[in-house]
């Protein structure tokens, strides 16, 4: 079933660093941004 009120969730951005990663996932909602988060993993040694 499809529907013009759908919303998409992605992956938009990922930076790696000698210290971990930096994401950006972004949701769209007919075709207009309606949220962004932004995330960082961080490596740690073991």
């Amino acid at each position: 079933m499809h529907s013009s009120n759908m919303t998409a969730h992605f992956l938009d951005d990922r930076t790696l660093s000698g210290t971990g990663m930096k994401l950006v996932f972004k949701s769209t909602r007919s075709g207009e941004r309606v949220r962004t988060v932004t995330g960082r993993l961080v490596k740690t040694a073991r």
